[in-house]
């Protein structure tokens, strides 16, 4: 070839190898037009990005004049000639929907690991080339080189993820029913044209001309099986709809209450976890946070799956679920929603609410209107339970003669207007039963444990809805004792009760007499699943429990009122 012709040849070969990048280039921009925010490219986005860079490093070692930079080229083309056949058969696995081990994925790293490092010895070591050689072919840049000892792994690796890519396809077409057969099929054809590069390249003794177009040929013939793909992605398909139609905003915690991250709807919901950084220890920044932090916390220490909570004037029900992050690590995610049936009642009563704000002037009819709300909550469970209305109208008579007793052996250690709060707000402990599903509220005999779950949320509820309603239209002591005895009169003086656990004098006053007249209705009344006691069995049971379940210093009290509330269930049972 004369030099004229020489030169034209090394011009072309420049030009095509320059093609072959830009084309690699063009090939990944369009695999991420067809994958825009889906992790599952991750196989095909490995490969094409190592294929890039061994593009570059043919045409690295075309345009090198010396040893040295034939050298460094290619240590460029190896770090894709030693990792993409690992993606390629990573790649035909996930076609073949092949699930691995997540310490097999690291195991399969170590052989291209190995050959890569191997190759970055050459120019120190003789161990992948034993000597190597600068010399031109056809007028442009290449080396001549002698195989050292470890040279001979790369085939072995190349060969061997081939043999292993072909082995996954002959299983998947006789055992995997459920894949494409048009997938299959270019999983195949990739097999093909890399096992007829490489034995090409070996025949002609350089790979410059060779791999380059065949690796083009690689990113096409994944890129129509990417296309595919995405036809017969179902669990995508699953995942983009839930998206779109998501209405719960979604929190990751670790266990020491450090954020991981959330979605876009929990930004609008918390607009503060926009300032917080990853990783960085959640902290109240405001009121409105602060509650939300205070779910969080009660909810992860004290075990609750399902809490509920309000923000202004919306209420929202959280969900917590333990997670692995994998490797051992461990964390919440925290599933946050607005409580529709809440916020309707709230709605309800707070229309309610606004009507008696304008009332405000007019004491008197302030207080009949008031006197009638509080009714009103008290109608509204009984029309829902017909029984828990009874109750409440039992239970109310029976804290009225229980503070009656306390009020006069209590030397004016508590108020009157006290003792008429309590008094007042005795009917509306159970308010929060508006909120429970009917299969659960009205269910005859007892409760499985999931419902119970659901049934002692009454409690928090309660309190919430008391607030709402009674919030700028009685006093902040009304309120205060109203909302305790609704969210405390399950607590147990021995700390056994929900839904915070206190104990002894951490239990409200208020709370822990209506714990006594609560549970005292339960027991002489007859239930769905029950028959009513004796009044001397249900004295007894009193008794027993003054200092686990009641509050010890009630007992005198108790048993001072013993006879008229005897007398009142009596007199209640003959109408």
């Amino acid at each position: 070839m004369d030099l004229r012709s020489l030169f034209y040849f090394c011009i072309m070969v420049i030009f095509y190898l320059i093609a072959m990048c830009v084309i690699s280039a063009v090939n990944l921009l369009i695999l991420y037009s067809l994958f825009p925010k889906k992790r599952e490219n991750f196989f095909y986005s490995s490969v094409f990005h190592f294929l890039a860079i061994a593009q570059l490093g043919h045409l690295f070692l075309a345009l090198s004049t010396n040893v040295e930079e034939a050298i460094l080229a290619n240590k460029i083309a190896y770090i894709g000639a030693a990792f993409f056949p690992m993606f390629i058969f990573l790649g035909v696995l996930d076609v073949c929907q092949i699930r691995l081990k997540r310490k097999t994925y690291l195991l399969l790293l170590l052989p291209s690991i190995f050959v890569f490092t191997m190759a970055c010895t050459t120019g120190y070591k003789p161990w992948f080339y034993e000597k190597v050689e600068y010399i031109t072919t056809m007028g442009v840049g290449n080396f001549a080189v002698e195989y050292g000892p470890f040279h001979v792994c790369f085939n072995v690796m190349f060969l061997s993820y081939m043999a292993a890519c072909m082995g996954v396809w002959l299983y998947a077409c006789i055992r995997k029913k459920n894949i494409p057969i048009y997938n299959l099929a270019y999983t195949s054809l990739i097999g093909v044209v890399c096992g007829e590069a490489f034995i090409v390249s070996r025949a002609l003794g350089t790979d410059t001309l060779v791999m380059p177009a065949c690796y083009v040929i690689i990113e096409v013939i994944l890129l129509f099986a990417a296309s595919r793909f995405q036809r017969y992605d179902l669990n995508s398909l699953i995942i983009e709809e839930v998206q779109k139609n998501n209405f719960c905003a979604y929190i990751s915690i670790t266990p020491d209450y450090h954020y991981v991250g959330a979605n876009e709807l929990a930004f609008r919901y918390f607009p503060e976890l926009l300032h917080r950084r990853i990783d960085s220890v959640l902290k109240d920044s405001n009121e409105s946070f602060k509650a939300f932090l205070n779910v969080i916390h009660r909810a992860v220490s004290m075990n609750q799956n399902l809490s509920y909570f309000q923000i202004g004037d919306d209420f929202f029900k959280c969900l917590v679920r333990s997670v692995s992050y994998g490797y051992g690590s461990k964390g919440f995610l925290l599933r946050i929603e607005k409580d529709v049936q809440m916020q309707q009642y709230s709605s309800l009563l707070g229309r309610y609410n606004s009507s008696l704000t304008d009332l405000k002037e007019k004491n008197l009819q302030i207080h009949s209107i008031q006197k009638q709300m509080s009714l009103g909550l008290v109608y509204m469970v009984e029309f829902r339970d017909g029984s828990t209305g009874g109750h409440l109208k039992r239970v109310a008579h029976a804290v009225q003669i229980l503070v009656g007793v306390i009020r006069q052996n209590a030397n004016g250690q508590v108020s009157e207007d006290f003792c008429n709060n309590v008094i007042r707000s005795a009917p509306m402990h159970d308010v929060g039963k508006i909120a429970i599903k009917d299969s659960i509220l009205t269910k005859m005999g007892k409760f499985l444990p999931e419902e119970y779950e659901v049934m002692k949320t009454h409690a928090e509820i309660g309190a919430a809805i008391i607030k709402n309603v009674l919030s700028n239209v009685e006093s902040e002591e009304m309120q205060r004792i109203a909302q305790n005895m609704a969210f405390f009169h399950h607590e147990r003086w021995d700390g056994s009760g929900y839904p915070k656990g206190l104990k002894g004098e951490q239990i409200p006053l208020e709370a822990r007499i209506m714990a006594i007249a609560d549970v005292y209705d339960a027991l002489v009344s007859e239930r769905s699943y029950k028959k009513k006691f004796s009044f001397a069995e249900a004295d007894k049971i009193i008794l027993e429990s003054m200092g686990t379940q009641f509050d010890p210093n009630l007992q005198k009290c108790y048993e001072e009122c013993r006879p008229k509330l005897e007398a009142y269930y009596s007199s209640y049972n003959e109408e």
